[in-house]
């Protein structure tokens, strides 16, 4: 068997042998740029696209081109060295936004990138983005040419490597534009940028090349935890070593191909392992490895794993190994269930910052976007993550992997650690938006792991990898899907879930988003869940049994508390106008199914014979219209009603009238009129307790 392995290396070795080498089709520092005069062979034009005010703009307002003497003198850090191409509006001071939207571009040479299985553009950039709510909002635009259509392959509309107050920080963006050149002989790259009142982008050492054909890198090292930053109890004991593996060269490993992979724990002794390809291996594909035999970490002590990709002719040798070093063990806090989170704790918007209990993994990748973004609004770029918000109210914040500017296999986000004792079958929850503008091509994915103590073992992929999700034939709809991971065979341990993001599909387009995440063990609940057509009540954000928000569709009746001395407010979701009734009485979970299987009665005593209808229930009115209709001898109107938008909320003052804490009120019930059969529909019923 082990001559077998050695001759796949072998023949791997053979086919990669004849390019060893990356191939090199631009590489430019602007070095040879003077003032306005691009390198040779690059242009750079300006223009005003748009105009407002007038049909032409005084001669003292003109457009800011790309140049390459730092007219007004910013200080760059040392991701930049000058010169450097920048189109800088804000320095120039020279144009006006009322006369509409300004254009420049800077265009590179053309290039053959016919052949190419592997084409990587790299360049550092710097964009300070005014966002403004001028009419001409600016946005910067990396296009690559085919020979037929220019194709964007990042649009950056908020600011990127911009930092204050003195020296402007500058990022490194890697894109994979084989797919863009479409394969071209004359394939070109362009920097458009539309301003109307904005800042600046510069940018730097552009590189586009083919990597050489034999590079495989050791992308990250995905278990064990670190049990000094992410461990519930501590990590000691037998640990499954799992990694992964990718192919960063321009080659095609073939299917069966051997590959070496190592590690060593603390200096113990190397343990060496294969991995036997079930499939060809494509560039920039990965592949994951568990390996078979555990390593054995010593229990409060600092932990030291080398783990490393073995592969013979390998083109660059520095992306072969990663170390992890892990501190001395301690366990985090333990949370009880139910368990809930919405990110709306949140307070600065576009946070790396996790809420209370949650951690950014430490050990998965470093760079721009190796990390989840805590957010409320649109993402930064156009058309790929949320468009009109969160998923819990539409205006509040979520969790999201942004596609821009990060190439990582791991954006690792933690959850707390949480303590299932005492559960039978939990399940978690949760939310997700992952809209993908070029799917099935580019497609980056989330996986939700398991972490599990004691000992610390994970579980790779107890859910996904998901992709695209949105089914609606339009990204506007910012359709957020229901994800749901079975958890029962953790009963009675302390997990923590571990949502595995990916932003290194190929292009810009995939941001991934979370929310209303929770964890739960589920109850039998007496009454139905809500069905299409039921008119929505809610009082004081109502939980079901299981500690659920209404919104997550689980079933009835609902519990809410009222504060003596605090309110209580009534919510009503139906149609405009309509008149709604509010039904109380003793809660008595027994779905009796009104005739014609409108809804159900949750609240009252047995049913009338043959109608359904529970007796022992009373009509809660609307006292102030009883009262203002006497006054002026108008037609009383005791009802409720709903707005012209269908909503209507009604808040009530609680005076502190002495009602023992945790005494239940009453059961309240909604029946809500329609215009249509069959006229009258039932909620729920909402049983209030008194804090």
């Amino acid at each position: 068997m082990l001559r077998s392995k050695l001759a796949a290396i072998a023949l791997v070795a053979a086919l990669f042998a004849t390019s060893l080498s990356a191939q090199i089709f631009m590489q430019e520092d602007f070095s040879t740029a003077v003032g306005l005069v691009p390198p040779q062979g690059w242009s750079s034009i300006a223009y005003l696209e748009t105009a407002t005010s007038v049909p032409t703009p005084p001669a003292t307002y003109v457009p800011a081109p790309f140049r390459f003497d730092n007219l007004p003198g910013r200080v760059w850090d040392s991701g930049f060295t000058a010169p450097v191409a920048c189109a800088d509006p804000d320095g120039a001071a020279a144009w006006s936004s009322l006369y509409g939207q300004y254009v420049s571009i800077l265009r590179a040479p053309s290039f053959d990138a016919s052949g190419t299985t592997l084409l990587n553009l790299s360049f550092q950039t710097s964009f300070h983005a005014l966002q403004s709510t001028t009419p001409f909002p600016d946005y910067a635009q990396t296009e690559i040419f085919d020979g037929l259509v220019w194709n964007v392959i990042d649009n950056y509309t908020v600011s990127v490597g911009y930092g204050q107050p003195n020296t402007d920080t500058t990022v490194l963006k890697k894109y994979d534009i084989t797919a863009a050149t479409g394969g071209s002989t004359v394939a070109q790259l362009r920097f458009n940028y539309r301003y109307g009142y904005d800042y600046w982008w510069a940018i730097d050492n552009i590189l586009i090349e083919q990597p050489p054909a034999n590079d495989l890198a050791l992308a990250s090292i995905d278990a064990p935890t670190d049990a000094a930053t992410t461990s519930c109890l501590a990590l000691a004991g037998n640990q499954t070593i799992i990694v992964t593996v990718k192919n960063v060269g321009s080659g095609i490993l073939p299917s069966g191909s051997a590959i070496q992979v190592d590690y060593d724990l603390n200096a113990g002794g190397v343990v060496s392992e294969f991995i036997i390809l079930p499939a060809a291996m494509n560039p920039n594909a990965t592949y994951q490895y568990s390996f078979a035999t555990p390593a054995n970490f010593i229990g409060g002590s600092a932990n030291s794993l080398v783990v490393t990709v073995v592969n013979p002719g390998d083109a660059n040798l520095a992306d072969n190994a990663l170390t992890k070093n892990y501190s001395p063990s301690f366990g985090l806090p333990l949370v009880n269930l139910p368990f809930a989170e919405n990110f709306d704790s949140t307070t600065v918007n576009n946070t790396l910052i996790p809420p209370t209990g949650w951690l950014q993994e430490t050990t998965d990748s470093t760079g721009t976007d190796s990390d989840w973004h805590f957010f409320k609004g649109q993402t930064s770029s156009v058309n790929t993550g949320p468009v009109g918000g969160d998923h819990t109210t539409g205006s509040a914040y979520y969790a999201y992997v942004e596609d821009s500017s990060g190439n990582y296999a791991q954006v690792n986000l933690l959850s707390p650690c949480l303590d299932l004792s005492g559960t039978v079958a939990p399940i978690a929850q949760f939310w997700m938006h992952s809209w993908n503008y070029y799917q099935p091509s580019y497609e980056n994915f989330l996986s939700v792991d398991v972490i599990s103590y004691p000992g610390g073992l994970v579980t790779m992929n107890a859910l996904g990898p998901i992709g695209h999700q949105q089914t609606a034939a339009s990204w506007a709809l910012s359709q957020w899907t229901q994800q749901t991971v079975n958890l029962a065979a953790y009963a009675g341990q302390v997990v923590q879930l571990r949502f595995r993001g990916r932003n290194d599909g190929g292009s810009t387009n995939h941001d991934i988003a979370i929310d209303d995440v929770s964890v739960i063990d589920p109850q039998p609940t007496p009454g139905q869940a809500p069905r299409t057509g039921l008119a929505a009540f809610d009082i004081n954000s109502s939980l079901n049994i299981n500690a659920t928000p209404i919104a997550a569709g689980l079933g009835g009746p609902y519990y809410a508390n009222v504060t003596q001395g605090g309110s209580m407010k009534m919510s009503f979701d139906g149609e405009p106008g309509q008149a709604i009734a509010v039904l109380y009485g003793q809660l008595n979970p027994v779905s009796a199914t009104y005739p014609g299987g409108i809804g159900q009665f949750d609240i009252g005593g047995p049913g009338v014979t043959g109608s359904g209808i529970p007796l022992g229930i009373g009509v809660f009115v609307d006292a102030i219209s009883w009262a203002q209709g006497g006054f002026i001898g108008l037609p009383i109107d005791a009802m409720f009603f709903t707005t012209s938008s269908g909503l209507m909320d009604i808040t009530f003052t609680f005076p502190n009238f002495g009602i023992p804490t945790g005494a239940v009120l009453t059961s309240f019930q909604a029946a809500i009129t329609s215009s249509a059969a069959p006229f009258v529909y039932l909620s729920n019923a909402v049983q209030v307790t008194i804090n």
